[in-house]
């Protein structure tokens, strides 16, 4: 049986390299390599040494990453610690720390000022608060801006730091933040240690960027990569599904898994699916950030005792809307060895130098607006009764992780329901 996988991100993937033992799988890809976010990028540093970057998926843990995990020790991947310190500057409001030994108290004046240390017991205090409301109720179907406030959490908290964080680890800017969904939010911090002190997973980064193991998947996948082969449309007959590409091309299979983002999603199969399918896949929106590779130091603090992994900026635009930029630390998070730094920078308010820019691009990354129960009942109804199947990181909490279970879980499907398919053809 033929089966038609479009999108080569984590997710696509994840369904592929799960498929390929039993299906001829084609993997189509609409740019000129496969790996979504997986990208790196090429660089040379002063000493003329060649590195590779990456810009979007950079780093996972050994506690909320088991399926991914597997996979690249499947594809014997190697990788190394990092850490995931976080350092947040407020120029107007004089606001200034960071998760490192050297940034909590970079001064002996520091240590003897009160609000510092009210600020830290309020994160600590308030991270407690949340956690122990997970275990012992549900959390609300709110937002987290609208969660923290009822929980009377001070606004000078929510702005300095429980949103700053957020806009670091989803890729968004400060009113996307406020709005992810208070469930998904705690859920996630707790889950990966970041509302306790201790008992936290060991971060790591993969061993020669993320392209160390997107060249091992495609050593060992037995299907067919078409890169630069967009699809445009996909449709379903009554015993195959048909594709079209941009150039024109009509493929048919027995079945297609569209691993792309929600939106491209309803794009392919617009006037196809049932309208309960269209409106699950609009509740899944996205946001989209602009991504610099470069080497300008001004976007990082003035101090270097500040220097984390993840570097937060919080500024005003120009209508005086509160703004946050994220920075990070590529030399830190990737063990670079290396005298330059290499930074990515998110949704810069900072004028990069040109001649420090190395790499420009954007990246889409989903908003949490659900619950873990909402979105696996989503997955459920969005492969029910097609041969046609969806499977994103939009599904979960937007990770890697998210990608690859959501790819493993689809092919799950298509091998029970083709099966069934099977079996009729052969009874009728």
């Amino acid at each position: 049986m033929k089966i038609a996988v479009v999108g080569s991100g984590i997710s696509g993937i994840s369904a592929a390299i799960n498929l390929h033992a039993n299906f001829e799988i084609y993997l189509f890809e609409e740019m000129d390599k496969i790996g979504g976010h997986s990208n790196s990028v090429s660089v040379r540093d002063i000493d003329d040494k060649e590195l590779q970057v990456d810009t979007g998926f950079i780093v996972l843990n050994d506690r909320n990453y088991p399926n991914f995990l597997d996979f690249l020790q499947k594809l014997n991947v190697k990788m190394k610690m990092t850490d995931m310190s976080f350092s947040y500057t407020n120029n107007t409001d004089q606001i200034q720390y960071a998760g490192t030994k050297s940034g909590l108290f970079p001064s002996i004046n520091r240590m003897f000022e009160v609000k510092h240390w009210r600020r830290l017991f309020g994160i600590y205090k308030y991270s407690t608060i949340m956690e122990n409301y997970r275990k012992n109720h549900s959390v609300p179907c709110k937002s987290i801006g609208e969660f923290l406030h009822e929980l009377h959490c001070p606004q000078d908290l929510i702005d300095n730091y429980f949103l700053p964080i957020a806009s670091a680890i989803w890729s968004c800017d400060r009113s996307d933040s406020d709005s992810i969904l208070a469930d998904a939010y705690i859920n996630f911090f707790s889950n990966h240690g970041l509302l306790q002190l201790n008992d936290r997973p060991n971060w790591y980064s993969v061993e020669g960027s993320s392209r160390s193991y997107l060249n091992e998947f495609e050593k060992k996948f037995n299907g067919k990569i078409l890169n630069n082969s967009k699809v445009v449309k996909v449709s379903e007959g009554e015993r195959n599904v048909e594709i079209l590409t941009d150039k024109g091309r009509k493929l048919v299979f027995d079945a297609v898994i569209v691993a792309t983002h929600s939106d491209t999603a309803i794009d392919l199969t617009r006037g196809v699916l049932k309208s309960q399918k269209y409106e699950i896949l609009k509740q899944h929106p996205y946001t989209q950030s602009d991504v610099i590779l470069h080497t300008d130091e001004s976007c990082l603090p003035l101090n270097k005792r500040y220097w984390a992994s993840w570097n937060v900026m919080s500024y005003e635009d120009d209508n005086g809307d509160p703004r946050l930029q994220t920075t990070y630390y590529m030399n830190r998070l990737q063990k670079l060895e290396s005298k330059t730094n290499f930074l990515v920078t998110l949704n810069s308010s900072t004028e990069i130098h040109s001649s420090k820019v190395i790499y420009k691009t954007k990246y889409n990354h989903p908003l949490l607006t659900k619950t873990s129960l909402e979105n696996k009942k989503d997955f459920e109804m969005l492969n029910a009764g097609s041969r046609i199947y969806f499977c994103g990181a939009y599904l979960g909490f937007g990770f890697h992780e998210d990608g690859y279970l959501s790819g493993k879980m689809v092919s799950d499907k298509v091998i029970s329901d083709l099966s069934i398919y099977d079996e009729k053809l052969l009874s009728g």
